[in-house]
């Protein structure tokens, strides 16, 4: 989808001038497109080159990094439009075996039962430890891991039951395995 007529009037305009016998690069395609269409460029790519994406950042293979492209898109447009992500059923259920990633770092969710929550590969926590995985494993050094450890420890939402225990809890509700902020994914 393109964000704007005029914007892709301006770029192609701006684009065949200086270069007026070349198709339309993608590098100037892609500022024009919205996130939502990153998924299907992936798939759209050849083998080699969906490969060498994939291992940028640590999946072996493309098949489950382009589900994983698909589910980072879905948890964009969520934060995008300002949905609660606390208790949120994610629509697409992420699934990692040890044999897609690089490493042991995504080892503690490729088991069924790593947490309490029911949907567990459909919550927030499966979702935020792929993604941090990717910025880990990528050449690019993020803080984002750590900032989000960090946000998520600090996260009070004071709803108490009349007999003491909490309402919301990122264990309970967002699919965090015990202990969680141990892991060296998170370090």
């Amino acid at each position: 989808m393109l964000h704007s007529t005029t914007s892709y009037t301006n770029l192609r305009r701006r684009t065949l001038a200086k270069y007026p016998s070349q198709p339309l690069p993608v590098w100037a395609v892609t500022e024009l497109l919205s996130f939502g269409s990153l998924p299907y460029l992936f798939e759209l790519m050849k083998s080699a080159v969906a490969r060498a994406v994939a291992n940028d950042f640590g999946f072996m293979h493309p098949a489950p990094f382009g589900k994983v492209v698909r589910a980072v898109a879905d948890l964009r447009n969520y934060c995008a439009h300002g949905s609660r992500l606390f208790s949120r059923h994610f629509k697409r259920a992420q699934s990692i075996a040890p044999r897609h990633t690089a490493g042991p770092l995504l080892d503690h969710v490729s088991t069924p039962g790593y947490s309490r929550t029911s949907t567990e590969s459909k919550r927030l926590y499966i979702n935020a430890a792929v993604l941090a995985f990717m910025l880990r494993s990528h050449s690019e050094p993020s803080d984002w891991p750590a900032r989000f450890r960090d946000h998520i420890l600090s996260f009070s939402l004071p709803l108490i039951t009349p007999d003491g225990h909490r309402v919301v809890t990122p264990e309970l509700d967002m699919g965090f395995p015990a202990s969680w902020n141990t892991k060296l994914l998170w370090q």
